[in-house]
C-alpha cells in the first residue's frame, strides 16, 4: 500500500477540512475559486501555495503570495515538508500527515474503483457526459430510498461569523428579487441548496459563516474527507435572503441548484442519495452530478414520466440556471413542454 499525504486545516475559515494528496498529485490552496482547496481567508492570495506529493517527497511552493507562507515560523518559498509539519498562511494553519493510503473512497461507498466512480472524479467529470449518465441513471438508480436517514454534517467546527449584517432587501428589479419571487410561489415549502463543492466551495463556506448547517451527500468511512469535492446540502429553513444574495452572485457558474420540498432533512437525504448513486446497464455504480444545472437540464428530458416521478420523489420544484446562465428556471414534473426544457420525442410506433 503506497503512502498518502493528508492536509489537515487546523485553523482559519476552512478549519476541519482534510484533503488527501495521492502519488503524483498536487493541491493548490488560495482564495480563488479555481484552486483545489478554496479557503475564504482574506490573508490568502487567490493562488497562495501548492503542495505536491510524488510518492516519496512532499514539496511546498509559495506561488508568489502577498503575505507569504511560513513553516515552523520561518518564511519559505519552497521546502520539503515532513510528517507533522505545520504550515501557516494568512489566518490558516495546515498540518501535514504522511501515512499509508486508506481504502479508496469508492470502496468506502461500495462503488467499483474503475472509471469515474470515485467522488473526486465524478465531481469533476465533464457535463458533456450528462446524456449518457442520464440514460443510465434513468434506467436504474443505486441506493434504495428506504427509511429516512441523517446525513453527515461537515464543517460544524467552523464558527459562524458574529458580524452583524443589515437585513437584505432585494432591489427591484434584480436577480435576487426575481429569485425571491420564484421561491414565494411555493412559500410553504422547505428550501434547500445543493452546492457543488468542486465548483464553488467558497459559496458553501459562506453559508456556514452565515450560520447554516452543511451536510455531504457522500456516505462511508471517507465521506467527510472528500466532502469538499462533492455535493453539499444546505437547509435554508428561515430568513434565506442573506445566503441567496451570495447565491445570485454565482449565477452563470453552475455552482449548484435549489430545491423546494415538503420533506424534512432525513427523508430528503434518502431521496437525494437515491438519485445520486446510479447504475449503468452493466450494473456498474457511479455518481450522477444532478446538482450541476447543465446535467439536470440534460438529464430530465431523457426520462419517461415515471422516471421523472422517481427522480423528483418528494421534491416539488428544482430552481436551476437557464442555459445562458443569466436567469433562473423553475423545473417541475409539468415543465417539459417549455422552450427551456424540451420533452423527449416519443419513440416511433
Amino acid at each position: 500500500m503506497s503512502n498518502i499525504v493528508r492536509i489537515h486545516v487546523e485553523r482559519g475559515p476552512a478549519r476541519g477540512q482534510v484533503v488527501a494528496v495521492e502519488d503524483g498529485q498536487s493541491v493548490v490552496l488560495g482564495r480563488g475559486t479555481g484552486c483545489d482547496l478554496v479557503v475564504p481567508d482574506s490573508g490568502l492570495s487567490r493562488r497562495h501555495l501548492e503542495i505536491a506529493w510524488d510518492g516519496s517527497t512532499c514539496r511546498l511552493a509559495d506561488l508568489g503570495s502577498t503575505n507569504g507562507t511560513f513553516v515552523g515560523g520561518r518564511a519559505v518559498t519552497e521546502i520539503v515538508l515532513r510528517h507533522g509539519d505545520e504550515v501557516e498562511a494568512g489566518e490558516t494553519r495546515l498540518r501535514i500527515e504522511i501515512t499509508e493510503a486508506p481504502a479508496e473512497v469508492a470502496a468506502a461507498e461500495g462503488v467499483p474503483e474503475s472509471g469515474d466512480a470515485t467522488p473526486v472524479s465524478a465531481a469533476s467529470s465533464a457535463p458533456a457526459g450528462a446524456k449518457a449518465a442520464a440514460s443510465a441513471g434513468a434506467a436504474t438508480t443505486g441506493d434504495v430510498p428506504g427509511a429516512p436517514r441523517v446525513p453527515v454534517e461537515i464543517f460544524a467546527n467552523v464558527e459562524p461569523s458574529t458580524v452583524e449584517r443589515p437585513p437584505v432587501v432585494p432591489a427591484k428589479p434584480s436577480p435576487l428579487a426575481t429569485l425571491a419571487g420564484l421561491l414565494a410561489e411555493a412559500r410553504d415549502a422547505r428550501l434547500y441548496a445543493i452546492v457543488d463543492g468542486a465548483s464553488d466551495i467558497e459559496l458553501a463556506m459562506t453559508a456556514r459563516l452565515l450560520g447554516r448547517r452543511l451536510f455531504t451527500l457522500f456516505e462511508g468511512d471517507m465521506a467527510i474527507h472528500v466532502a469538499h469535492a462533492g455535493p453539499i446540502l444546505i437547509p435554508l429553513e428561515a430568513e434565506p435572503l442573506a445566503f441567496l444574495e451570495k447565491w445570485v452572485e454565482a449565477l452563470g457558474k453552475n455552482a449548484g441548484v435549489l430545491l423546494q420540498t415538503s420533506a424534512e432533512l432525513p427523508a430528503l437525504f434518502a431521496q437525494l442519495r437515491h438519485i445520486f448513486v446510479v447504475k449503468d446497464e452493466e450494473g456498474q455504480e457511479y455518481f450522477l452530478r444532478f446538482y450541476d444545472p447543465r446535467v439536470l437540464r440534460g438529464f430530465l428530458p431523457t426520462c419517461t414520466p415515471d422516471e421523472r416521478a422517481e427522480f423528483f420523489g418528494p421534491v416539488t420544484r428544482w430552481i436551476v440556471e437557464n442555459e445562458t446562465g443569466d436567469a433562473y428556471l423553475v423545473v417541475t414534473p409539468a415543465s417539459f413542454t417549455s422552450p427551456d426544457i424540451d420533452a423527449p420525442e416519443p419513440p416511433p410506433s
